[in-house]
């Protein structure tokens, strides 16, 4: 069993789906901008107050004011954003009946995330939005193989799924919020389906290799069949 996608014309089956998790899955904005002021106070930097870090964040130039070695920086950045839940943080509308349709229909679901969290830590935060049982392959920069071709990339964590579930990358879909996401998954083959929810536009994610840009989760059911 599966479903299908149509693309330029062509019906793709799908048999596997890697999903993001920040601002696709989980609105954590909020958490992202307290993470982010943090790990500047570490590195000696002046945080952003939240219009001006929305902004920054929006335009894609946070880098622009981190005057320190940048892995470093977001190396801890990624450690902070584990093991915590903000009052802000939701799940996006239609996120649960997205993925109950995929494993309903037998779609074999992982969670790929830039995080540098151990999967210990994803499963906490996915059994408290009730979002665990859903996945089949938890994968973070900590857990699976990285790829440092470029920053933030997920080549490797998409070969790493692509193997660990037998596919074909034709047959996979990958739904993200970053301009990345759509590059890790052109470069790997893999159909990319990017969503409006992490601020990019839909220019951006296409021009990285967007094949599909929706303005939310909520949207795949309305391009699957």
């Amino acid at each position: 069993m599966s479903l299908k996608i149509l693309l330029r014309g062509n019906a793709h089956s799908i048999y596997a789906a890697i999903m993001d998790l920040d601002q696709t899955l989980v609105d954590t904005i909020h958490r992202f901008h307290r993470c982010f002021n943090e790990t500047m106070e570490i590195f000696c930097l002046k945080g952003l107050e939240w219009e001006n870090f929305i902004r920054a964040y929006a335009e894609d130039s946070l880098d622009t004011l981190i005057k320190v070695d940048r892995n470093a920086f977001w190396n801890e950045f990624k450690r902070r954003m584990c093991s915590r839940i903000e009052p802000e943080d939701k799940l996006f509308p239609g996120v649960l009946g997205v993925l109950s349709l995929l494993k309903e229909n037998g779609i074999k679901i992982a969670l790929a995330t830039g995080r540098e969290c151990f999967n210990e830590e994803l499963a906490e935060e996915l059994s408290y939005f009730g979002l665990m049982d859903f996945f089949d392959l938890i994968c973070s920069t900590r857990s699976c193989p990285s790829d440092n071709s470029f920053s933030w990339s997920k080549r490797g964590i998409i070969r790493h799924v692509i193997e660990e579930f037998d596919v074909d990358p034709a047959n996979t879909i990958l739904v993200a919020d970053y301009w990345t996401d759509m590059k890790s998954a052109k470069e790997e083959g893999v159909i990319a389906i990017g969503v409006l929810t992490g601020f990019e536009s839909k220019e951006k994610l296409m021009r990285n290799g967007a094949d599909l840009v929706l303005n939310g989760i909520w949207e795949v059911p309305s391009i699957l069949a």
